[in-house]
């Protein structure tokens, strides 16, 4: 006697495993057999075939519904439970949303950390130079900044070495006329605004830090000492009489950056501090450098850790590359 094909039987079992789709199986079996002694095995399975492909939408169909029903019953008995047991479900569902909410805080948290100083197009080819003291006593300190000429000499002396800049931060008073506010200016070389993400509003990067009089602003500064004006050429003064000339507005600095600053001039302003920028001495200014693309960071590290003695050859101070991805979560030395 001719059977139904075994896969097939084992489909509708599937999908019929619910006790009243039994009466559905045993009558589609019964004209199994009656099609098999009528037209034959082959015409029997075809037709077993066919009959389980119109059902797939029925059982899809009772499925859903069933499932959902389901659903609905186990939503029934839960809020029947949070009903009788209110504190006990207090607890829980309080606990779970407390759970869920420090969770989400810790992600963001720590998203927004990690992404310090990431904005910039040249992100990871930035290193800061860290100068790593050794004190007779076997001491060891580290400070982010470095003597003045360092820089244009890594840049000279080492072809890996793309572009290098100096930064010197400056608290100072800045505004107009009896107007002034005490803000973060940065002396930078001109090369600052090529190596990192700086937006120019107004003004041209290449010419903005070129005269040493002049002061570009970020736009909540502009707008704090000239509200809807025009800054453009117009005169700051800084300190207690020093005029600047605004050469330039840009955009302000995302605060995940450790480059916090509230406007730039060119570092060649510093001479009129007293400080030289020719002479080896003193540690007063950070330096940064851009290497090439694909060049490692540690590779060059050790090519520079003791250019120093060069110069200095009694010196024990070393140096090291801190990426600037690294500035703002970790310690000077990578501790």
């Amino acid at each position: 006697m001719s059977k139904p094909p075994k896969l097939a039987k084992f489909l509708l079992k599937i999908l019929s495993s619910r006790e009243k789709d039994e009466a559905y199986l045993g009558d589609i079996e019964e004209l199994f057999h009656d099609r098999a002694k009528c037209q034959g095995p082959w015409h029997s399975k075809r037709w077993y075939w066919w009959e389980i492909v119109k059902s797939i939408p029925r059982f899809v169909k009772e499925s859903i519904r069933w499932r959902m029903t389901m659903l609905g019953n186990y939503f029934k008995v839960t809020f029947r439970n949070m009903k009788v047991h209110k504190g006990y479900s207090f607890i829980n569902i309080g606990g779970l949303a407390v759970g869920i909410a420090c969770c989400l805080l810790i992600f963001s948290w720590a998203r927004y950390e990690l992404s310090f100083d990431r904005f910039h197009k040249n992100a990871r080819d930035i290193y800061r130079l860290v100068s790593e003291f050794h004190s007779p006593g076997g001491e060891i300190n580290y400070t982010e900044t470095n003597q003045a000429p360092l820089a244009a000499v890594l840049k000279d002396k080492y072809p890996e070495i793309v572009n290098s800049t100096r930064a010197l931060r400056w608290e100072w008073k800045v505004g107009r006329e009896n107007m002034q506010f005490e803000e973060s200016i940065w002396l930078v070389d001109p090369a600052f605004v090529d190596m990192f993400t700086i937006s120019f509003i107004q003004g041209d990067p290449a010419t903005a830090l070129s005269n040493p009089e002049s002061i570009v602003l970020t736009e909540s500064l502009a707008k704090k000492h000239f509200l809807n004006e025009n800054p453009m050429g117009k005169t700051v003064i800084a300190g207690q009489r020093t005029p600047l000339i605004v050469s330039g507005v840009i955009k302000d600095i995302p605060q995940n950056s450790h480059l916090y600053l509230d406007a730039l001039m060119p570092i060649i302003f510093s001479k009129k501090a007293g400080l030289n920028l020719d002479e080896w001495s003193g540690f007063n200014f950070m330096t940064y450098v851009q290497l090439q693309k694909g060049i490692s960071g540690k590779d060059v590290e050790q090519k520079i850790k003791y250019v120093l003695k060069d110069y200095f050859p009694e010196t024990t101070t070393s140096i090291q590359l801190q990426p600037l991805t690294e500035v703002h979560l970790y310690a000077l030395g990578g501790g």
